[in-house]
């Protein structure tokens, strides 16, 4: 039995000992065919900071990215991804201050050895975290280009208080909260969503510091003021020329004016306004210019750019020799008015100069002249619209050789106004 168990040991141990061998020359094989290979992973991995300090703020701009030199068989390159690998800088225990951290870098591949990361280390600059409220001060943009007459005012700002977060130097640097809204020449009240932006003491603006909310609604109010008002101008002439000459054409200029000055005077004033006196053309053979004042309230003027008074228009009447010329005066109809409105013109008629061959002349009539004002396209409100004065459709070849040469006043003022509904019976 002791020979039996003698010889059982030596068949166990050579069985292990060829198991070895076998196991070696496997290995051996294993990796002359999958060796490790040391190398830069060609993907670039994300780094994450972790274990920030309560009460503290990152103040420095790290890099978003690490490279990394690992050492792992063949076989595993073609499995690696950027989600194998974890980039961390932890900052536990960090106090306030500036200072340099590591980059460590680890893989979830057990097979897989991080060698090298570039960068190693990380500069950070921690500060403590700073939180307060401030008040939102919202500002016009353009407001030279708003329409003459118009102003724009502020009416609310919602919210008008924001939380403010970020390292205690710029907070502490912000003297300001800004809420911009550029208007680009609109005429109507508006709202706007606008960000808020912080600045210093110096007008520079301040950034890396964090709103609640980051944007604030900006009500914003627009409306025409009353002491500005448009006019059209009428020259008043007496007399006529010498013999053989005709009134060819009168201009004003300017021929619409903008006027300024007490509220409740320019709002009662008429949409057209005459020359102070009358220009007289008797035996004129010549065109006639002269500056001539208005006929205005006191305490009115026309608005200039510079702002200084003023109350002439030149007025030229041109006078020319007689091809055919006739003045005459016609009652304006109302045409493409919107439905369910009525319209109020500041005149009913106006004069229309009409020159062309002298017989054709003689044998016109009002009757074959058309007047009016288009109104298209016009809602409830006042206006100023320039009239139209026609021909009509003639068989007489002559007459359709007349031209209208002027028409006086150039603009009339149209006030329209919503239709009273018809009663029922």
């Amino acid at each position: 039995m002791r020979l039996m168990s003698k010889r059982g040991w030596d068949n166990l141990i050579s069985a292990l000992l060829a198991l070895l061998l076998a196991v070696v020359v496997w290995v051996s094989a294993s990796l002359a065919n999958d060796r490790p290979r040391v190398d830069y992973f060609p993907q670039a991995i994300p780094i994450e900071v972790i274990n920030l300090p309560e009460g503290m703020i990152l103040t420095t701009e790290l890099e978003k990215t690490a490279r990394v030199r690992i050492r792992a068989f063949e076989t595993s390159w073609g499995s690696l991804t950027a989600s194998s690998f974890r980039a961390v800088v932890d900052l536990e225990g960090f106090d306030l201050g500036t200072g340099t951290a590591p980059v460590r870098v680890t893989s979830s591949d057990r097979m897989v050895s991080v060698l090298e990361a570039q960068p190693a280390t990380v500069y950070v600059d921690l500060q403590a975290l700073a939180t307060c409220e401030m008040t939102v001060t919202a500002n016009l943009q353009n407001v030279t280009d708003l329409p003459l007459g118009y102003s724009a005012t502020i009416s609310h700002v919602t919210p008008s208080t924001i939380s403010v977060q970020g390292p205690v130097s710029l907070v502490n640097a912000i003297t300001e909260l800004q809420a911009v809204v550029p208007l680009n020449g609109q005429r109507s009240s508006s709202a706007h969503t606008v960000d808020v932006r912080a600045f210093n003491a110096d007008g520079e603006e301040v950034s890396g510091v964090k709103f609640a909310p980051s944007t604030v609604l900006v009500e914003v109010t627009i409306e025409r003021q009353l002491n500005y008002r448009d006019v059209a101008v009428r020259a008043l002439t007496t007399g006529h020329p010498a013999s053989g000459y005709y009134i060819a054409g009168v201009t004003v200029d300017p021929g619409t004016v903008t006027l300024v000055g007490p509220p409740n005077v320019v709002a009662d004033m008429p949409g057209l306004i005459a020359t102070q006196g009358v220009i007289d053309i008797t035996g004129a053979t010549k065109t006639v210019v002269q500056y001539m004042p208005l006929e205005l309230p006191s305490g009115v003027s026309i608005y200039t750019e510079d702002g200084t008074p003023r109350q002439n228009v030149f007025v030229t009447i041109q006078i020319a020799p007689v091809m055919g010329g006739s003045t005459m005066e016609l009652p304006l109809e109302v045409r493409k008015l919107g439905e369910g409105l009525s319209a109020h013109l500041s005149v009913p008629s106006v004069d229309a100069i009409i020159t062309g061959p002298t017989a054709a002349l003689d044998n016109l009539t009002p009757a074959l002249m058309e007047a009016y004002v288009d109104l298209s396209g016009l809602d409830v409100g006042k206006y100023q619209v320039r009239p139209v004065v026609l021909v009509r459709n003639t068989p007489d070849a002559a007459l359709r050789d007349l031209l209208v040469t002027s028409i006086s006043p150039e603009s009339i003022e149209v006030k329209i106004t919503k239709s009273a509904p018809t009663p029922t019976p």
